[in-house]
């Protein structure tokens, strides 16, 4: 018995930590555009381009996923035509509770958001 709840434990842990987080995109325009091949990360609105937003993304991360939620980020973006993303930084959305022993502590539910746009023609 307690070996059948150990996997089972062992194959939830494994699915989450083995799954892709899930990119929500809220769109800003009902245009479509074909898919792009390369996306820019800015921090800053691009200087010397005037563009368009066509969406929002968020992913939700742990301190040690940043990287790869960023990456998750510009594959979204590729996959919507976006070419270029301006990171918007971490948003806290809510709290997960957590047992630790006989108390529950709130983990912090934190996303990472940014504006995907779309260069307008010169």
């Amino acid at each position: 018995m307690k070996c059948h709840y150990v996997l089972g434990i062992i194959i939830v842990i494994a699915c989450q930590s083995g799954c892709t987080p899930r990119v929500s995109v809220q769109p800003y325009t009902v245009e479509c555009y074909s898919p792009t091949a390369n996306v820019e990360v800015l921090r800053t609105n691009p200087p010397n381009h005037s563009y368009i937003e066509i969406a929002e993304l968020s992913i939700p991360i742990k301190k040690r996923t940043r990287d790869t939620a960023v990456m998750r980020l510009i594959e979204e973006a590729k996959s919507i035509g976006a070419d270029a993303i301006i990171l918007l930084g971490e948003n806290q959305t809510g709290a997960v509770p957590i047992p630790v022993g006989a108390m529950v502590v709130a983990a912090p539910k934190i996303e990472l958001r940014a504006i995907a746009i779309k260069y307008k023609s010169k």
